[in-house]
């Protein structure tokens, strides 16, 4: 793959597309190593009855991705519960439709445009609107203790 910047976006649009990531380990850089190993490691979980859980998706990476620095004489990697999530926003920022379930199925590759949507309006359009009214709520809060004050960058409110 000519540009490294756009390897996890090629990456997770092959791999959308049910095309295997496995043959591009050559290209795989240190800095996306951990992304393309949850990729590899869930090659088959398609769809919500083939869920894999987080443990198992940490344990199946760990082994792709050591499978490969082994044979680069590199240092093998423990992937912990955090470097598998900052992988998996990493792959859904560069359009991965990988998806999840608060009630514990682990994650899926998504079958359906109904699935993407129940998931983002759980997941991100309820969060990003809650966010939105505690920031609104502490704005208040402190316009009341502290005043209006004008800051260097002024209007940000």
């Amino acid at each position: 793959m000519e540009n490294e910047n756009e390897l996890i976006y090629q990456l997770a649009d092959l791999w959308n597309k049910g095309v295997g990531v496995l043959p591009y380990w050559d290209d795989a850089r240190d800095e996306y190593m951990m992304e393309w190993g949850v990729l590899v490691a869930m090659r088959n979980a398609v769809g919500i009855s083939n869920a894999i859980t987080k443990n198992e998706l940490a344990l199946e990476t760990q082994r792709i991705v050591n499978m490969r620095f082994d044979r680069l004489d590199q240092r093998l990697v423990t992937p912990t519960e955090r470097t598998i999530r900052i992988a998996i926003r990493n792959l859904r920022r560069a359009g991965a439709l990988i998806v999840s379930s608060s009630a514990g199925a682990g994650y899926w590759r998504a079958e359906s445009m109904d699935e993407i949507r129940e998931f983002t309006k759980n997941e991100f359009r309820d969060r990003a609107l809650d966010m939105m009214v505690t920031a609104r709520n502490m704005r208040r809060s402190a316009f009341a203790v502290f005043g209006r004050q004008i800051g260097l960058f002024a209007g940000g409110e």
